[in-house]
């Protein structure tokens, strides 16, 4: 029993020694723990302002949302109100169809499309295409339908180019 009191002893004496640390040490260590808690409460700042800079503008932003949704119904409603105005007026009278009256191109374009124009009067394709396929005599596919080359009919290009269609489908250009 004596020997356990005297290990307690020895222990209870030698634990403060071991386990403490210098003042300067401590000092250290509160200083570096001041200066970041300093530096957390700049940024915390900084948030705030931001954050109350940022409700200030949304606040901005919905009066500008607010009066810019009045302003279209504003004009939903003036423009209801001249609908129902024409609405109420006398309809053209509708004529029969005419010969001269404007349809849409027959040519096709580069891309393959149908011209989007309104041909001229008493023809069949635009200002553009007119010249185009009406003082040539072509159709508007370019073939010529009775001239041949090794078996193939030879079409003609938008540019007057030659050329035929091989098997797999690609245009070949014939020579002049």
């Amino acid at each position: 029993m004596k020997r356990i009191l005297f290990i307690i002893s020895i222990l209870i004496l030698l634990l403060p020694n071991v386990f403490a640390q210098s003042r300067k040490v401590l000092s250290a260590q509160i200083a570096t723990l001041s200066a970041k808690i300093e530096a957390i409460n700049a940024e915390m700042n900084l948030l705030k302002e931001q954050n109350s800079n940022m409700k200030k503008e949304i606040a901005e932003l919905q009066t500008r949302l607010s009066a810019s949704e009045d302003e279209i119904d504003r004009l939903k409603q003036a423009n209801e109100a001249r609908k129902s105005v024409s609405n109420t007026s006398q309809p053209a009278p509708q004529t029969p169809a005419t010969d001269n009256e404007s349809h849409q191109c027959k040519a096709t374009t580069a891309a393959g499309n149908q011209c989007s124009r309104n041909a001229d009067p008493g023809s069949d394709y635009c200002w553009q295409h007119k010249k185009k396929y009406e003082s040539s005599g072509t159709s508007p596919s370019g073939s010529e339908g009775n001239a041949s080359y090794n078996g193939h009919t030879i079409q003609t290009g938008p540019r007057g180019g030659k050329y035929y269609i091989n098997s797999k489908g690609k245009k070949v250009y014939i020579k002049r």
